[in-house]
């Protein structure tokens, strides 16, 4: 196997992660503190176009609803925002 393609592999999978781990973080804060009104209210509702730009329109919609679901689960706020997530 060549160096290069092991490479990009090991790229594209950190930037997975990383780009992962950055929307649950996202997801789990909501723009106004103390104030929450579903979905809509999230930091990752705002990213989520970035991610998909920088990623691609496949890694980036699987990194978002990675992130996505793990910040519903981190901070459950209720089942039907999880369902409606989905």
């Amino acid at each position: 196997m060549p160096l290069g393609a092991q490479s990009a592999n090991s790229r594209l999978v950190a930037l997975l992660a990383t780009f992962t781990a950055m929307s649950a973080v996202l997801d789990a804060i909501p723009m106004i503190p103390g104030l929450y009104a579903g979905v809509w209210d999230s930091w990752l509702f705002v990213l989520s176009p970035l991610v998909g730009i920088l990623l691609g329109p496949l890694f980036g919609a699987v990194s978002v609803l990675l992130g996505s679901l793990i910040g519903h689960l981190v901070v459950l706020r209720d089942v039907f925002e999880l369902l409606f997530m989905l």
